[in-house]
């Protein structure tokens, strides 16, 4: 008897504390910039002294950037959150196309490669 009330007590918290930690949907889209600000650093050092092509890699690089700062400047109006109490998961909504990039749990947000 005991350790079944343990056991449910156990997981009371751990439910209490998934719904108290719940990330707001501030917190997700600054994960979603972090995510965005890496992949735009990842391609500048990509793109540097490669080889002959350096020209071409460099502008490239500068049009992904370009993109990159774009999707930045509108992550407010793409980046919507859907919450299941629980936990929480992260939407990239583009023309209609919803895409789920990542989830939120415990105070945390986790955004997919």
């Amino acid at each position: 008897m005991k350790k079944s009330f343990l056991f449910f007590v156990i997981i009371g918290a751990i439910v209490l504390i998934a719904i108290l930690t719940n990330p707001p949907v501030e917190k997700h889209r600054e994960a979603v910039k972090k995510k965005l600000n890496a992949n735009i650093q990842n391609t500048i050092k990509q793109s540097e002294g490669d080889d002959d092509y350096g020209l071409v890699d460099a502008a490239l690089a500068f049009e992904e950037i370009l993109g990159a700062k774009f999707a930045l400047a509108m992550l407010d109006d793409v980046v919507s959150v859907d919450n299941y109490t629980l936990f929480s998961i992260t939407i990239f909504d583009i023309l209609g196309e919803k895409e789920v990039v990542g989830v939120g749990a415990f105070g945390n947000v986790y955004i997919f490669d």
